[in-house]
């Protein structure tokens, strides 16, 4: 237990055999706790949720970059998986089914 929290059991043994894009991804977590530890406070103090979120969004954004979430061929997939539905029915349409 970290400073009385209570901490998950790893599934994982502990290794510095890590990938480096692994690492940064763990190191960005934890800053992205503080962060949001940080943000909670000043949220709390204003009385708005749109304190928090102000406060935490860099940080979430630099873990999304970091995963890849934001990549462009994530973008182009989402983009392509948002328009299928409607694509079809057109296509299903202009064919006459």
């Amino acid at each position: 237990r970290a400073a009385g929290r209570p901490v998950p059991t790893k599934r994982v043994a502990p290794s510095a055999d890590l990938p480096e894009k692994r690492r940064r991804i763990y190191d960005l977590r934890t800053d992205l706790i503080v962060a949001g530890d940080r943000a909670y406070a000043r949220a709390r103090e204003a009385g708005s949720f749109a304190v928090f979120l102000r406060g935490i969004a860099p940080d979430v954004a630099r873990y999304r970059r970091a995963y890849g979430a934001d990549s462009p061929v994530e973008r182009a997939k989402r983009f392509a998986l948002r328009r299928a539905p409607r694509l079809t029915r057109r296509v299903q349409r202009a064919l006459g089914r």
